[in-house]
């Protein structure tokens, strides 16, 4: 499968996730929390599907839009 982070992803993961006093902690939790929950819960709601790639963006709220093929 493939997957594909839009700019808007990784810029909030940079603005979620930033903080020089604990390293790369908050980074981590932000990935989970904003990316590998979305994308989990859509996968498994398409789980008789065959998808072979995927795109990731984010919307100005936050919100992660997730699109199958």
């Amino acid at each position: 499968m493939r997957i594909h982070f839009d700019d808007s992803v990784r810029e909030l993961l940079i603005r979620e996730g930033t903080d020089p006093l604990y390293g790369a902690r908050p980074f981590r939790r932000a990935t989970v929390r904003l990316v590998e929950d979305a994308l989990a819960t859509r996968l498994i709601s398409d789980y008789e599907a065959k998808i072979t790639a995927v795109s990731v963006d984010a919307d100005e709220n936050g919100n992660m839009l997730i699109a199958c093929d």
